[in-house]
């Protein structure tokens, strides 16, 4: 299936007006079906609606229905842990509509993550040594989506924003001052959680002698517009999948 999928994307890749054309054929003709499109091989029953497909269509803004089940569709059997839409607002933000980070998780918070966490492996159905975790997340006053990624071979924690304005303004500034490191310490913590779940010590706060890189900032492809930042958010998850690392090869977004 998954090789039936890069074909279908290759084939279409090598005429994309064609392609832009039949696929506004096909919304056009989901309009007039009431059922939704399920993911029958997991057990969530994840659907996409026609409001939700119009959404893939140039300048839509994806929402969470339409991420969650791209999430869900191809991390599942891979090695690739990615969480939801909801992990973050549920569980590293203060509040879902304002963009402030937590400061302290207690013992009941980090009871309720791990719960969380060993429930989508099950669900994913993951391979026996996954190697990667990926997080969405979304900005809910800006609109705007973005991701980290935590890896585990190359002992590395990133975070993705394909809002060029973001990433050129953070450049210069001292580390404790860019914009991302908040969600990048969260996600540090994120990553001890997880570790013991998969049965690994470690511990990366306050430890100066871990091997492990961070970068809250880590560069990207860039978005041309200011709609395209779900789209790009799961481009870096097939990056991932496929190539082990977003930032394997960049300029070939136009490939997802």
């Amino acid at each position: 299936m998954r090789y039936m999928e890069s074909e279908i994307s290759r084939i279409c890749d090598g005429n994309v007006p064609q392609t832009t054309e039949v696929l506004g054929c096909l919304l056009s003709a989901v309009q007039s079906f009431r059922t939704g499109f399920d993911l029958k091989c997991l057990k969530s029953n994840l659907e996409l609606r026609y409001d939700d497909l119009r959404r893939l269509g140039a300048g839509g803004f994806l929402n969470d229905e339409v991420m969650n089940y791209f999430l869900q569709k191809w991390s599942a059997k891979s090695a690739v842990l990615a969480m939801n839409t909801f992990f973050t607002t549920r569980f590293l933000f203060k509040d879902s509509r304002i963009h402030i980070v937590k400061s302290h998780f207690d013992a009941s918070a980090t009871k309720s993550i791990a719960g969380w966490i060993r429930k989508r492996i099950e669900t994913l159905k993951l391979r026996a040594r996954w190697r990667h975790v990926f997080i969405p997340i979304h900005n809910a006053e800006k609109s705007h989506w973005y991701s980290a990624t935590i890896d585990f071979v190359n002992r590395r924690i990133a975070v993705w924003d394909s809002w060029e304005a973001t990433h050129s303004q953070n450049q210069c500034k001292p580390l404790r001052s860019q914009q991302h490191v908040p969600i990048l310490l969260a996600v540090m913590w994120v990553a001890e959680l997880i570790a013991q779940v998969r049965g690994e010590s470690l511990v990366l706060a306050n430890n100066p002698t871990s091997e492990w890189d961070f970068e809250p900032h880590a560069k990207t492809n860039f978005q041309v517009n200011g709609a395209d930042c779900g789209v790009h958010v799961l481009w870096h998850l097939k990056r991932l999948i496929e190539a082990d690392a977003v930032d394997a090869v960049l300029g070939d977004i136009e490939t997802l």
